[in-house]
């Protein structure tokens, strides 16, 4: 699922993988063509499941490919895993404090899937 950044600025793509209770996310450029890269090692994202697991906070960390040349610290991609989002289909989230193509993004609330 794909999260407009900004007035067609950038994309933030969501990905969960309900099965591991991962969630990975990934920055492209406004028309999703093109992935853009954030400089920052991890930022945080807190999600809130409806069944009542509370709020839970994750690290999501920058992802380093050789195949793609991404470093931590200069890459597209971050990840997080909890074994409290095995399982979930749906769930609120706000990413917090993320530098896109220098604008910075302090509060980007997505509800997935929606």
């Amino acid at each position: 699922m794909l999260v407009e950044l900004g007035d067609h600025f950038a994309q933030l793509e969501i990905v969960p993988d309900p099965s591991t209770g991962e969630v990975c996310l990934f920055f492209w450029d406004g028309h999703a063509g093109s992935p853009v890269r954030l400089a920052q090692p991890a930022f945080v994202a807190k999600v809130t499941v409806p069944d009542g697991n509370g709020l839970i906070e994750l690290s999501m960390a920058a992802q380093a490919s050789s195949l793609t040349g991404e470093t931590v610290g200069d890459s597209a991609e971050f990840r997080a895993q909890d074994d409290r989002l095995k399982g979930v289909q749906e769930f609120e989230m706000v990413v917090w404090g993320v530098n896109v193509l220098g604008t910075a993004f302090e509060k980007v609330s997505i509800s997935y899937p929606h």
